[in-house]
């Protein structure tokens, strides 16, 4: 692991100085590795004993259902991690897929360091431990919204609870959605021509209006 400074910018390492996070990794027990954009970071039943930093890249968090459509669960961008829930939990095998949406380079970091006292006394150990939790938490509270959204019966009433959430989260009314029109129907799971009838209609009706990616909102 080369580029330090990026960590820096990971909420896991916030408050840590950046001349420490080099042997931080080392008590952390750390590794990086380098994906192709395309490439699977985990596969479905995959054993999970690390959790992940994304050092630089994006990628997707997938699942497939019996039918074979794929459903975007969630999208994670440099300085986020994933996989902390499984590779802490009895039930270490991976109920989803995550595919690299762009080249990545990644660090997974062994989740059994944080189950025991730091051997090197680390002065910032138990630092990253808090910072750990309240990513934790507050994924937890992304996936309550995210049930509160696919809830919703409605094509529209999806659509606009998730572009109410998505506006609450970045605090505007005009923002980018990090989906593009396929990718926000699998977010959904709902079918892409009928996704773009309600946007369109919504559009018509001054509800909304959409610029590529950018979404404004009159609600």
């Amino acid at each position: 692991m080369k580029n330090y400074e990026a960590l820096t910018y990971a909420r896991l390492f916030s408050g840590v100085a950046k001349d420490e996070i080099k042997h931080l990794l080392q008590c952390l027990n750390a590794y990086s590795r380098s994906y192709k954009k395309g490439e699977y970071v985990i596969r479905y039943q995959d054993h999970i004993s690390r959790f992940i930093l994304v050092v630089n890249g994006t990628l997707f968090v997938t699942k497939t259902d019996h039918l074979g459509n794929q459903v975007i669960i969630s999208r994670v961008t440099a300085g986020e991690t994933f996989a902390e829930a499984l590779a802490f939990s009895s039930n270490t095998f991976s109920e989803v897929s995550v595919i690299a949406k762009t080249d990545c380079d990644l660090l997974f970091i062994d989740a059994q360091v944080f189950t025991r006292v730091c051997s090197q006394a680390c002065v910032y150990h138990g630092k990253v431990i808090s910072n750990l939790l309240a990513i934790i938490s507050e994924k937890n509270v992304n996936l309550i919204r995210k049930v509160d959204v696919l809830s919703k019966k409605k094509i529209r009433d999806r659509l606009m609870s998730f572009l109410k959430s998505e506006s609450h989260k970045q605090g505007k009314k005009s923002f980018i959605v990090p989906y593009n029109r396929t990718e926000l129907a699998e977010y959904l799971s709902v079918n892409r021509s009928a996704l773009s009838t309600e946007i369109s209609k919504l559009k018509a009706e001054g509800v909304i209006d959409v610029n590529r990616n950018r979404y404004t909102l009159y609600f």
